[in-house]
């Protein structure tokens, strides 16, 4: 009886033994794994906000000749709209007509932005660059249109939903030149159903030192 339960015991201490030796490595690599994932993720972020901030410099460089040539730079508005889209497409590896993920590419779906392009009055309307226009892309539709407004310093108001006229949003941004003000939201590849949908925004004005920021 007693060589019975000291076998017994000695298969228990066995058994608990295999699975302590199963478990620890399969927990230790599904830690591992999480890490790494979520070192991925933030770097393809960073990644994201860079190549929005490239963006809307190469929107607000959009300057047209004549206003360059009479020291008093105005940005050409769709010339900006269709720089500031071919940069962001090229960091994120979306295709330039669609803005629809090609091979690579971070993202499950097009990215969604908002673009507002300031010039503060339309003195060089003429030659592109028009007082305010916003243009908007929600991953399937662009439509643009010209805002109201003139003048500097032009208070601007970031949320995840767009960008207005104001204060009291996620950010302020003061424009006291001419620039350019965005906000984008990209839907990230992820390997579990956690969505990861990341907002950030990017300002930049003419001569002056450009902004950036975020929102999760």
């Amino acid at each position: 009886m007693k060589e019975l339960i000291r076998r017994t015991v000695r298969e228990e201490r066995g058994d608990a033994l295999l699975f302590f030796l199963f478990i620890v490595p399969l927990i230790l690599s599904l830690i591992l794994w999480r890490m790494d994932y979520s070192q991925a993720v933030t770097h393809t972020e960073i990644d994201f906000t860079e190549g929005l901030k490239k963006a809307v410099k190469a929107a607000a460089n959009q300057v047209t000749e004549r206003s360059q040539a009479e020291g008093d730079p105005r940005i050409d508005s769709d010339r900006a709209h269709a720089a500031f889209r071919a940069i962001l497409a090229d960091n994120l590896k979306l295709d330039s007509g669609s803005m629809a993920p090609i091979n690579n590419s971070p993202l499950k779906s097009p990215v969604k932005y908002t673009l507002v392009v300031y010039n503060g009055d339309d003195n060089y309307i003429a030659s592109g660059a028009k007082a305010v226009y916003q243009y908007d892309f929600d991953g399937n539709t662009l439509s643009s249109y010209p805002l109201s407004g003139s003048g500097f310093p032009q208070q601007f108001t970031v949320t995840d939903s767009g960008i207005a006229y104001g204060t009291g949003g996620t950010f302020d941004v003061v424009l006291d030149a001419p620039g350019c003000v965005a906000v984008a939201e990209v839907d990230l590849k992820t390997i579990t159903d956690t969505p990861a949908k990341p907002v950030r925004w990017a300002s930049t004005k003419i001569h002056n030192r450009s902004e950036e920021g975020s929102n999760d």
